[in-house]
């Protein structure tokens, strides 16, 4: 009876690891490193495992076509909503068949990537050491793509998640490309044969750049990996080919509820926010400047001040009193008379809750025409206090290091003018049609 269940057993368990056991296979090109034991033995108040991941990667995609796969991830690697790390591949390649593609917390995508620095067959063995951590009420938070060739030259291509659970397809992704690229990729199979190299190719620079336009934790660089008979091998970094014409507008005046960034004239910065607080001064929510085009935490919604409500669509005219509420954490932009921390001019900060705020939120929009258009230089005066919206130019250190510091000054000197840069604008009310229409230079 022994000897008939052995028969049945994966071929990988036969002379290998029990399940979630790590285990150097043939071929392989790192010996098994143990835990250290401060990681494995309970301290004086029990072993805290990690209830949250930290820096996380979001989509990854992977499309099997007739000779192989192709698997695709951008390089962002996120602190929550601020854009921390841009150059980081999660695309590995593990050996000359297998591909690796990770999403979730990086430093869990690193410890198994280490871990796996090996030969691999197929996902099973990625599946039961993910189980077993996961039974062990201590998981990976990863989502992980794992494609290749077996030894006959044939694609294989699954998706294994933070509870060990896999599955096959010719379509797998991890992150918002489950609802986003997937569909597309379905769209577009042939119903009697498998893709091709080059429609594989294709459809990655397609859903790479719809994840870029609406996947907010994405960005316009990114990695592919390639498996097929002949190797397997990453490629990039590559760019997103951004083409805009599309967005393009009969009207260039900005407008109520309007998504927009504001470039610094001056100092080529955009308006930024983050859940950072200012260790000094009012301790709140800090706001500064950053130089990066991508960066998720630079929108701003154009909104009636506090107590007055305007149309979605409504032209802002100059000399208006507008709230600017920070996409991301709901914050309104807001100063008061603190001083700021490195200037020692007036703190500008994001205070309320789900934009709900006070006085101190209000701007006068300072422009020369009639009402505020796109392309135009604009100043933003504070209605409480009288500064202007401005830059210092000095720069922060860790752990916002790069980023300028924003502050009220009090005239219109350099570093105040701003003009509106990437964004979802909502086309003016009395030229749409009986649908709302939107114009987006960035999502």
């Amino acid at each position: 009876m022994l000897n008939n269940y052995n028969c049945l057993a994966q071929p990988l368990w036969q002379n290998g690891p029990v399940p979630g056991e790590f285990y150097n296979f043939t071929g392989g090109q790192s010996a098994v490193q143990k835990l250290p034991r401060e990681l494995t033995t309970a301290g004086p108040y029990g072993t805290k495992h990690s209830t949250s991941s930290i820096t996380t990667g979001s989509s990854v995609l992977g499309i099997r076509y007739d000779e192989g796969v192709m698997l695709a991830a951008d390089t962002l690697v996120s602190y929550g909503s601020l854009a921390r790390y841009q150059n980081i591949e999660r695309v590995f390649k593990i050996n000359k068949n297998i591909l690796l593609g990770g999403g979730g917390d990086f430093a869990d995508i690193q410890s198994i990537k280490r871990s796996i620095d090996q030969k691999m067959i197929e996902d099973h063995w990625m599946t039961r050491v993910l189980y077993n951590r996961r039974s062990r009420m201590n998981p990976l938070y990863i989502d992980v793509v794992v494609g290749g060739v077996d030894n006959q030259g044939t694609p294989y291509l699954a998706n294994v998640d933070l509870r060990g659970r896999s599955h096959e397809d010719y379509v797998v992704a991890t992150g918002f490309a489950r609802h986003l690229a997937i569909p597309l990729v379905r769209e577009k199979k042939p119903k009697d044969r498998d893709f091709t190299a080059v429609e594989a190719s294709q459809l990655i620079r397609t859903c790479m750049e719809v994840l870029y336009y609406r996947d907010t934790r994405n960005i316009s660089q990114y990695t592919v990996g390639v498996c097929s008979a002949n190797g397997c091998g990453v490629e990039g970094p590559f760019q997103v080919n951004e083409n805009w014409t599309g967005a393009a507008t009969e009207s260039n005046v900005v407008t109520c509820g309007s998504i927009l960034k504001l470039l610094n004239s001056d100092y080529s910065f955009r308006l930024h926010s983050h859940d950072v607080k200012y260790g000094s001064g009012s301790g709140q929510q800090s706001v500064t400047g950053v130089e990066q085009k991508e960066d998720v935490n630079s929108h701003w919604v154009i909104k009636a001040q506090t107590g007055e409500l305007c149309e979605r669509g409504e032209p802002i005219a100059c000399g208006s009193t507008v709230r600017l509420e920070h996409l991301s954490t709901k914050k309104n932009l807001h100063s008061h008379h603190f001083s700021s921390p490195l200037s020692g001019e007036q703190e500008v900060s994001a205070y309320g809750t789900d934009g709900l705020g006070d006085t101190g939120d209000h701007w006068e929009v300072v422009c020369s025409n009639d009402s505020w258009m796109r392309s135009a230089h604009v100043r933003l005066r504070h209605i409480d206090t009288g500064m202007y919206l401005g830059m210092s130019g000095r720069s922060y250190g860790r752990p916002i290091s790069g980023q300028m510091e924003i502050v009220g000054v009090h005239k219109p000197q350099h570093g105040t003018r701003w003009t509106t840069a990437e964004g979802l604008y909502i086309v003016p009310k009395e030229k749409s049609s009986t649908h709302e229409e939107y114009a987006h230079s960035e999502l």
